[in-house]
């Protein structure tokens, strides 16, 4: 039995043939599937590119995997003139598979989904993302939100459509408010059925130990972003939120990790504020571990963010045991307590929580503890489960559609 995977992925062809990514769409991601079904084809978009095989990018291809490769584009100003190439690279993505699943939001899934939604195979839905917090989010131009409302109401009717027979969320009730499926709409059968797991790869033995913070006297503020690209994670937030609390007396730093265009401007704002020297940038790191091990060296983890599904760096910050700061949006509100909940814009109230966070040792404590239980139910062997029945039901009807 063969699975198409229809997802946001960025993946790079080599000359020799070999398919890499820069981030979470490795080999290892896709196997996830491997457990109900035999064979997976990955439908994303591919482009021609070197990558060196230095330890720092996941390969993607690997036994019983296939690419369907989709013309490649960055954002709306590249996919509308060329959305005829998309369309014709998409066509007979399906042929040969017998379900289809949609990761969504995303535009090469939506419109996949678009383009199959009559076929006759069984069809799921992974709803990692909740478009509607860029509809209301007052930094985005009325195009970008034009742009939103339209892939807001793609995913909407999506999840509704009485043809997608499983839909599943990365929250555990967040989402499920503003994508309903047609099975929460009309109720459950054999044909129709609903399940919430975190798309996180996250392994038991990265679970921490809880921190200690009594003899506290310098604090290190950690935020992790892949590509940092524009202004929408929270870095600018943060920036000034540090400002704020060292010219209020406290010894704290920065560390970004991450790389990406935006680098500069924010080094170059640390230095107009006069604490470049409190603002680290640490780069990309070479895998998942090397983040864990700068996690643990941290105190506190720091996220004001605009837009999120249910961040997995969030999870990994609470599995190193860090107490966490971040916003109410998406499915945050389901890992983080309300009163560590800041507007992502607001530099005073972020500082304001800093300091009472950390003049509170005893608090930290609490957190770093109870964060660590929390993370605990995210972990490979739990959320597999819960993939696996959400898989297995979406192959058990395959004789009925």
């Amino acid at each position: 039995m063969k699975i198409a995977v229809v997802c946001d992925a960025h993946i790079f062809r080599t000359s020799r043939g070999e398919y890499w990514c820069t981030s979470v769409y490795g080999y290892h991601y896709f196997k996830r599937y491997m457990n109900v079904f035999e064979e997976v084809r990955v439908v994303s978009r591919v482009k021609e590119q070197e990558f060196p095989d230095n330890g720092k990018y996941l390969r993607v291809d690997g036994p019983n995997l296939e690419i369907h490769p989709v013309y490649f584009f960055r954002g709306p100003k590249e996919f509308l003139p060329n959305i005829g190439k998309v369309i014709s690279t998409l066509k007979g993505f399906d042929t040969g598979c017998d379900v289809i699943l949609y990761r969504i939001p995303s535009t090469t899934a939506q419109m996949a989904y678009l383009l199959t939604r009559k076929a006759k195979v069984p069809k799921g839905i992974e709803v990692v993302y909740n478009l509607y917090d860029e509809l209301v989010d007052k930094t985005l131009s009325i195009p970008r939100k034009g742009i939103s409302w339209l892939n807001h109401k793609c995913v909407k009717m999506a999840c509704a459509d009485q043809r997608v027979n499983g839909v599943s969320y990365v929250t555990k009730e967040t989402l499920q408010r503003y994508y309903p499926s047609y099975c929460r709409m009309h109720g459950e059968d054999s044909l129709h059925f609903e399940n919430y797991y975190s798309t996180i790869q996250y392994k038991s033995r990265n679970i921490s130990s809880t921190k200690l913070y009594m003899e506290k006297k310098k604090w290190i503020l950690i935020h992790v972003v892949v590509n940092i690209k524009n202004k929408v994670s929270g870095h600018e937030t943060i920036i000034r939120a540090v400002d704020i609390v060292r010219k209020k007396g406290y010894d704290v730093e920065a560390e970004f990790v991450g790389d990406g265009p935006m680098v500069p401007y924010f080094k170059e704002m640390a230095t107009s504020l006069g604490i470049a020297e409190h603002i680290h940038f640490a780069g990309l790191f070479s895998s998942p571990d090397d983040v864990y091990r700068e996690l643990r060296k941290a105190d506190l983890f720091v996220y004001p963010v605009h837009f999120a599904g249910l961040p997995r760096v969030l999870i990994e910050a609470m599995g190193s045991g860090l107490p966490c700061i971040s916003s109410p949006v998406a499915g945050i509100s389901e890992l983080i307590a309300e009163e560590d909940l800041v507007d992502a814009d607001d530099a005073v109230a972020l500082a304001k929580r800093i300091i009472e966070v950390v003049s509170n040792p005893e608090y930290l404590e609490e957190q770093s503890k109870a964060n660590i239980e929390k993370a605990k139910e995210y972990t490979d062997d739990k959320l597999q489960i819960r993939r696996d029945d959400f898989y297995r039901r979406l192959r058990e009807c395959i004789d009925h559609v």
